[in-house]
């Protein structure tokens, strides 16, 4: 038997061990005897040196696995047939508008026609649902998006209604969630949301009063954090509710206060998480003045959430949080985003991009278009890579990653500092805090 590639190890204060399989996202904590143990083995290789407790628990946990086992050559599998493979679930993401009632300065969807669901449009996409969910095993998985989805809470409304009407008749499941910037959560509206059998809410903010409202200004330009908080206050009665909290180069200190804002509100009950500020496809040179590293975003993320387990709030490593074996949903033949007069993308990030549509959508059928290819052939095994790049087929953090990104793989953005996952930073310090062994 061997060790498996994809293992890091990470000494702990008591002279133990903490091995994490990225591959299976799993992980084993050794005291110090286990842990002499271990490294005797992996530096004889002789089985001898693991006791059969100790070996059975890497083998339970996959981190020791036949000598013949080819462990790449699964990863790569695993991916190709997640791809390929019929999808027991629909996922969609509908934009109900490209329309918003903020004007966030950073947002990849500024300046766009601000067009909403038409009564055609919401025809359109049943009929498209009506189709697909015939071939799929499980049901709908929709996620409600913009622009800020909530201008269209008529349209929520309604289609929300066909589809619980299609999946109870059909007798397939369905899961609903919505992305917003909280302005418009009010009772009403989360009573309708409610109705709609919409069960997670994530609301986005950047700061402490002062900066979020510098960064996401009304489109009147008003501040917004007040009614955000309101939003969140509203949220959190009725559905489970997370916070994500936008960071760049600027705001590390707002966002200290924000936290110890939303802990003296006592919202342990929401879930605080955190995103750096991306560029778009296109802008490959940007601006290090205000977009992190991933390595910065890591070390950041690893600061706050410290800050936020303090403060009494529960936090998560991210390690056994991956959804399959794919870098993103994109990538998912069952998986579409549809914006208003039947543009459709895989990607939320290109909502509002009339250069790349995969398709359109008209009277439910779905006319493919040439970009729908480039998703289909891209390869992360056989990308070119530049010379001074580490080589994604021979990182340890592949299963947790897949390359993240493909399209700023393609066009050329630094991978190290803009795609890596951050766990490749700070995935042991973000366990040891989780599991307290700091």
């Amino acid at each position: 038997m061997k060790l498996s590639y994809y293992i890091i190890e990470t000494s702990l204060q008591n002279r133990g061990l903490l091995l994490i399989s990225t591959r299976f996202e799993s992980y084993l904590i050794l005291d110090e005897m286990f842990a002499s143990k271990y490294l005797n083995y992996k530096d004889t290789d002789n089985l001898e040196f693991l006791d059969e407790t100790l070996k059975e628990a890497l083998i339970e946990y996959q981190m020791l696995i036949d000598d013949d086992e080819d462990e790449y050559a699964q990863i790569v599998n695993e991916h190709w047939s997640d791809r390929t493979a019929e999808s027991d679930i629909l996922s969609l993401t509908v934009a109900t508008t490209l329309g918003c009632n903020l004007s966030c300065s950073y947002c990849f969807e500024k300046n766009k026609h601000p067009l909403h669901l038409s009564s055609e449009d919401e025809d359109s996409i049943f009929a498209f649902v009506q189709n697909r969910l015939r071939n799929v095993k499980e049901g709908l998985i929709l996620s409600w998006f913009g622009g800020e989805p909530l201008l269209g809470i008529k349209s929520i409304e309604r289609l929300s209604k066909r589809f619980l009407r299609l999946t109870s008749f059909s007798a397939k499941s369905y899961s609903a969630s919505i992305i917003t910037n909280g302005v418009l959560l009010t009772e009403e509206n989360a009573k309708i949301l409610k109705h709609s059998l919409v069960n997670y809410v994530q609301i986005t903010m950047d700061g402490d009063k002062e900066l979020h409202n510098k960064m996401r200004p009304t489109v009147n330009n008003k501040g917004s954090y007040d009614d955000v908080l309101k939003g969140v206050m509203v949220s959190r009665k009725y559905f489970a509710t997370s916070i994500r909290i936008n960071l760049n180069q600027n705001n590390l200190d707002s966002v200290k206060k924000l936290l110890h804002t939303l802990a003296e509100l006592e919202l342990f009950d929401v879930n605080i998480d955190f995103s750096p500020v991306v560029a778009s496809e296109e802008d490959i040179n940007r601006d290090e003045r205000i977009y992190l590293t991933r390595e910065e975003f890591a070390n950041i993320e690893l600061e706050l959430s410290a800050l936020l387990k303090k403060l009494g709030f529960s936090i998560r490593s991210k390690l056994g949080l991956s959804e399959g074996h794919i870098p993103c949903a994109a990538l998912d033949p069952n998986n579409f985003v549809i914006e208003p007069n039947g543009t459709v993308h895989r990607c939320v990030e290109f909502v509002g991009n009339s250069s790349n549509p995969v398709g359109h959508l008209k009277e439910g059928k779905l006319s493919p278009l040439k970009y729908e290819d480039f998703w289909k052939s891209y390869n992360l095994f056989t990308l070119y890579q530049a010379e001074e790049e580490d080589d994604c087929n021979n990182c340890k953090y592949l299963p947790l990653c897949y390359g993240d990104c493909p399209t700023k793989r393609v066009r050329g953005h630094n991978k190290k500092k803009y795609i890596c996952t951050p766990l490749r930073f700070n995935l042991e310090e973000m366990l040891k805090l989780e599991l307290d062994l700091v």
